[in-house]
């Protein structure tokens, strides 16, 4: 009996052994890296913390593409209504009727509840292209009809209104910090979301709706949860995001800002907390890296188009599971391939850091590592990308 409960203790503390062993490396990688995303945007100018704020709140709105079209399967194009929903309910709880920013900020994430229900439950007939044009209708109307009128601005002027930020966020390097909080928060709550029941359901939903009924799944539960949570969160960030630029306007919250937003998610990888990561990276930090210079950005969206062809045929989960892919297939022949990936990745970051500090070479040296990048693809293609179907 002693002996089989040391085996029994053995066998526990080597499992546990394990375990640390897998996750106690990406654990403290993790740490480290929010940290650094903390520490370093304080450390700079107060320009740089409304980068990173901007930033932050992208990641929240990219996790509700992740939640809708990544879990559950169902396209919107209306996820920035969304964040308009919450803007302009944040506006009106807490400039004109002065309630304090934490209840403004929980009536922006309730307001957006009966906008997901008002379209979730059309969606139930709906699939595909078909539903994203009928939240492209509702994104037009709130544009045209509801951000823009009297009764919500409480102004004679139809094409927006200015914002005080609450002294608790007064400086952008607070405002930040409030952002970042929300972010980590949202992405924990996506990443458990994946692992739980209610993830195990919203899969069993996209990948088949009678297979999914079979099994006891109330489709028409979770799909209507999913629009909720999809909405949910681009409302609790669109009040922050409504404080952090000063102001509202309707056309902020257009059918174009949803659209690129579910174009950099799905480029970033649609079905993890790290391709929404990536997708606001690509959104905020392109932008202000490649500031008045036309060229660049437009060599940059073609990359981007590139990549997002490559999605689409190849690789679902975007540029996330190509550098997954990447790095197992380096670690095949490490003396070999390493440098290859390694290269890549030095190619990139010394060409961006060009970009931004010597615009006359950033355009030609860009062309150049987009063409080497081009050449080493096409030869690595079988092995690289087309290794497994």
């Amino acid at each position: 009996m002693t002996s089989a409960a040391a085996r029994l203790g053995e066998g526990r503390v080597t499992r546990l052994e394990s375990i640390l062993s897998r996750r106690l490396p990406r654990t403290t990688a993790l740490v480290v890296g929010l940290a650094v995303a903390l520490v370093v945007p304080l450390a700079q100018s107060p320009f740089w913390s409304f980068v990173a704020a901007l930033t932050a709140l992208y990641v929240v709105f990219g996790l509700s593409v992740v939640v809708l079209t990544g879990l559950s399967g169902q396209i919107s194009l209306m996820q920035f209504t969304y964040v308009g929903v919450g803007a302009f309910a944040a506006y009106v709880a807490g400039e004109r009727n002065g309630l304090p920013l934490p209840v403004a900020v929980v009536i922006a994430g309730l307001a957006t509840v009966p906008v997901s229900v008002l379209v979730g439950v059309p969606a139930l007939r709906l699939r595909g292209m078909y539903l994203a044009i009928a939240t492209l209708t509702v994104a037009d109307v709130f544009v045209r009809q509801v951000f823009a009128s009297r009764a919500v601005l409480g102004t004679a002027s139809t094409t927006g209104a200015l914002m005080t930020r609450p002294s608790v966020i007064e400086s952008d390097r607070a405002l930040y910090i409030a952002a970042f909080a929300l972010a980590c928060f949202a992405s924990w709550t996506v990443a458990g979301l994946r692992k739980g029941r209610l993830g195990r359901a919203f899969l069993a939903v996209r990948e088949n709706d009678d297979a999914a009924t079979a099994l006891g799944v109330n489709v028409v539960k979770y799909r209507i949860l999913a629009f909720v949570l999809a909405g949910l969160y681009p409302g609790v960030g669109g009040a922050l995001y409504a404080y952090l630029i000063g102001g509202i306007a309707p056309l902020q919250f257009g059918f174009t800002q949803s659209l690129q937003l579910l174009f950099g998610v799905i480029v970033g990888g649609l079905f993890s907390v790290t391709g929404a990561v990536v997708a606001a990276l690509l959104a905020v930090l392109q932008v202000e890296l490649f500031k008045g210079r036309v060229g660049l950005v437009t060599m940059v969206g073609l990359l981007q188009l590139g990549v997002l062809l490559v999605v689409m045929m190849r690789k679902p989960g975007g540029l996330v599971q190509i550098a997954q892919d990447a790095v197992a297939w380096a670690r095949l022949s490490p003396t070999r391939r390493w440098p290859v990936v390694v290269g890549a990745v030095v190619g990139v970051v010394v060409t961006l850091l060009l970009a931004y500090h010597r615009q006359d070479m950033a355009a030609r040296v860009l062309g150049v590592v987009l063409a080497a990048t081009a050449v080493v693809l096409y030869r690595l293609r079988r092995r690289l990308f087309w290794s497994a179907a």
